[in-house]
């Protein structure tokens, strides 16, 4: 999907400035999605922000069973993806 938006195929595109419903690929720490979310909102500016994911939880963030709506960091972020773009 990375690579898709990247390159501005599959109505994919890549954003600096996501919206509510943009996606949210986690590469927590690697250069691979291993996560995908739902962007919510910035909670203080442009750095920590909220996004709504399924299969998560406070222990596992990754793989914890939930949908919830989590608290995250940029740093967490490969990329912000518009769909329909």
């Amino acid at each position: 999907m990375l690579a898709n938006a990247n390159a501005g195929e599959n109505h994919l595109a890549v954003t600096k400035k996501p919206e509510r419903g943009d996606l949210v690929l986690y590469g927590f720490g690697g250069s691979v999605a291993k996560h995908i979310g739902l962007f919510e909102r910035f909670t203080d500016g442009s750095v920590n922000f909220t996004a709504i994911e399924g299969n998560t939880g406070t222990g596992n963030d990754a793989n914890g069973g939930e949908v919830m709506r989590r608290k995250r960091n940029t740093s967490q972020v490969l990329a912000f993806v518009r769909v329909g773009a």
